[in-house]
């Protein structure tokens, strides 16, 4: 049993490999006795843009002197 991810998820999400993505985590979840859910990747995907949009809003040099 691989112990090891072969590659990174951030690395196949960007580069749009999520058939790749979604098998990794499949077999994550198996080694970790966890129930993969169908639409875990996408919900990881889509609060990662959030998150990543709240940064963008907050660290915005014109909101700094709004």
């Amino acid at each position: 049993m691989k112990r090891w991810c072969p590659e990174s998820l951030k690395w196949l999400v960007g580069n749009n490999r999520f058939e790749e993505a979604d098998k990794i985590l499949m077999s994550i979840a198996k080694m970790n006795g966890r129930e993969y859910r169908a639409g875990t990747l996408e919900r990881m995907i889509t609060k990662s843009v959030q998150i990543e949009e709240s940064i963008e809003q907050v660290t915005c040099v014109k909101n700094l002197f709004a």
